[in-house]
């Protein structure tokens, strides 16, 4: 939803947000095998590579969401 997006396009880093270091990280840390992280015939992103680029694009926008959310209550 649009409303909900506006302070996500207001950030000055939303236009580049860089996941490769702390992707590469995770990978270690989870020991994904490299294979595991693109589909089996294709090289789109798996669902475990979905699940992971997810949880390192949250970590960077909530903050500026929840200091916006903050702001509605």
């Amino acid at each position: 939803d649009l409303h909900r997006l506006r302070p996500v396009l207001r950030m000055p880093n939303v236009k580049h947000i860089p996941l490769r270091n702390n992707f590469m990280k995770l990978v270690e840390f989870r020991h994904i095998a490299k294979k595991d992280l693109s589909l089996k015939h294709d090289p789109h992103p798996s669902p475990v590579k979905h699940e992971m680029l997810g949880e390192l694009l949250a970590a960077e926008l909530l903050p500026g969401l929840h200091s916006f959310e903050r702001g509605l209550s």
